[in-house]
């Protein structure tokens, strides 16, 4: 009998250590499991943290290169037509050059079959493409200012500029009654980025002989 119970009690110890060692193997199981998602959550999160982002498909910058000390190299009549030197003084003449030969007492001079010369244009090419803070101009036919010639022909009143980046300005010059050779400053609201400018006359002073004539003698720009 005595042997039968030690049986017994042997195998109730064995069934209780098998069954905590199953638990605790579980239990172990679980928690390795858990320490494992959150491994696997933590590497998830770093890699996520980690990665190359996107880099924006920035645009070029544009390689703009101008000058800051404009000049007019050439000057070309697009509208108006060029007066011919007359017979007492055939060596004048009138083309657009000549506002831009450094001499106030020659000039651009045009008939547009318009009264004040409206309509007349005239281009101005600079030597390359340049800021360019204002237009001067000396108006009107200076040559032999102390005779009539001088008020004979008309000058410019109101003008507009346009320039090669498709942008205008415009202004009103005053009459030059005393044929001063001082040119008049037209400062620009903000500076232009252009390698030509276009003048164009809207109305003119109107000359006391040629009414449908309009002349600039100098012209430059800064």
């Amino acid at each position: 009998m005595k042997k039968i119970l030690a049986i017994f009690m042997a195998l109730v110890v064995f069934s209780s250590f098998a069954f905590f060692a199953v638990g605790s193997s579980n239990v172990k199981e679980v928690i390795f499991r858990d320490d494992e998602e959150v491994t696997q959550d933590v590497e998830t999160e770093t890699q996520n943290n980690t990665e190359t982002k996107p880099q924006l498909n920035a645009e070029p910058i544009p390689d703009i290169t101008y000058s800051t000390n404009p000049k007019i190299v050439s000057a070309t009549t697009l509208k108006g037509t060029v007066l011919e030197a007359s017979n007492v003084n055939t060596a004048r003449s009138f083309g657009a050059k000549k506002t831009i030969d450094g001499y106030y007492d020659s000039c651009w001079c045009v008939n547009t079959s318009v009264s004040g010369g409206a309509g007349a244009q005239i281009r101005f090419n600079l030597s390359e493409k340049s800021r360019v803070n204002g237009f001067m101009m000396v108006n009107g036919n200076l040559y032999q200012p102390e005779t009539e010639i001088f008020r004979s022909n008309g000058q410019v009143k109101n003008f507009t500029l346009t320039f090669s980046d498709g942008t205008s300005k415009t202004f009103t010059a005053s009459y030059n009654e005393f044929a001063s050779a001082e040119f008049e400053e037209f400062q620009f609201d903000s500076p232009v980025i252009t390698d030509y400018i276009i003048l164009t006359v809207n109305s003119g002073y109107v000359g006391q002989k040629f009414t449908e004539n309009v002349a600039i003698g100098e012209v430059s720009v800064y």
